[in-house]
C-alpha cells in the first residue's frame, strides 16, 4: 500500500501548494470534514478491535507464540511496505536514515517478552503526520487519484492501528494500546485540517528521511518480536 502511496504522496503533496482550493474541490460528494472523520474512524477501528478481542477473551497474548509471530510479521510488512520504494529514489538518504531509524528503534523502551510496543507506537504515531498531509492532499487533487489515494491511506492506516493495539494487547497492556490507537488517529485527522487549511506541505527529502526512519524502526521491532517469539 505504501508502495503506492509513497509516489503518489510526492506529486500530490505538490498539489496542496500549486492547487489549494478549499470551497469547491470534493471527493464524491464528500466534505473535506467527512473524508479526514470517516479515514480516521475506519483506520481506528483495527487497534480498537484487536484491544476489544483482547480483553473479551481474557488471554495472556504474550504467551501464545503464534500471536507474537504475527504482530512481528506485521511490523515487519509494514516496514517493507515503507522502506522499499524509497530505497532507489534515494539511496544514500534512505541508508543514512536506516542507520538512525534502527539506533533509534534499539534506545526506545521494550516492553517485556521482547515485544516494542513502545517503539511501534512511536514511528507509527509519527508517520500519521505524513499520512494526515497527504490525506489533505488527495482531497484536494480530487478525482479518480484522489479516492485511490484516500482509499488506500484508510486501509494502510487500518493495518498501521492493529500492529499498534496487537503490540500492547501482547504485553497486556491493552487500554494503553487503546490510547495510542486514539492519539494515533488524533494526530492523523490533525495533520491533515493543518495540511488543507494551511497548505502545508512535506518536502520529499523530509519525507523520504522520515519514511526511512519509521520503516526501520519497525523492522527492527518486527525481527526482534518474531526472534524472541521462537525462542522463547
Amino acid at each position: 500500500m505504501l508502495a503506492v502511496g509513497c509516489p503518489l504522496g510526492c506529486g500530490l503533496l505538490s498539489v496542496v501548494v500549486s492547487g489549494h482550493v478549499a470551497t469547491d474541490t470534493h471527493i464524491v460528494g464528500l466534505t473535506f470534514p467527512a473524508v479526514v472523520v470517516g479515514s480516521a474512524v475506519i483506520g481506528m477501528s483495527g487497534g480498537l478491535a484487536v484491544v476489544a478481542y483482547h480483553v473479551r477473551t481474557g488471554r495472556d497474548w504474550g504467551s501464545n507464540r503464534r500471536v507474537s509471530i504475527a504482530v512481528g510479521v506485521l511490523l515487519s510488512a509494514l516496514a517493507l511496505f515503507s522502506l522499499l520504494p524509497i530505497a532507489t529514489a534515494r539511496p544514500l538518504l534512505s541508508g543514512g536514515s536506516v542507520v538512525i531509524g534502527g539506533a533509534i528503534a534499539v534506545l526506545l523502551p521494550h516492553a517485556r517478552g521482547g515485544t516494542t510496543a513502545a517503539s511501534t507506537a512511536v514511528a507509527l504515531t509519527g508517520h500519521q503526520l505524513l499520512e494526515g498531509a497527504l490525506l489533505a492532499a488527495a482531497y484536494i487533487a480530487g478525482g479518480a487519484v484522489g479516492v485511490l489515494t484516500a482509499v488506500l491511506l484508510t486501509v494502510h492506516t487500518v493495518a498501521e492501528t492493529t500492529a499498534v493495539g496487537g503490540s500492547y494487547a501482547v504485553v497486556d497492556r491493552p487500554f494503553r494500546g487503546a490510547g495510542a490507537v486514539a492519539l494515533m488517529q488524533i494526530l492523523y485527522a490533525a495533520a491533515a485540517a493543518i495540511a488543507y487549511a494551511w497548505a502545508v506541505t512535506v518536502p520529499p527529502p523530509t519525507e523520504h528521511l522520515l519514511t526511512a526512519l519509521v520503516g526501520t524502526v519497525l523492522l527492527t521491532a518486527g525481527v526482534h518480536e518474531c526472534r524472541c517469539s521462537i525462542h522463547s
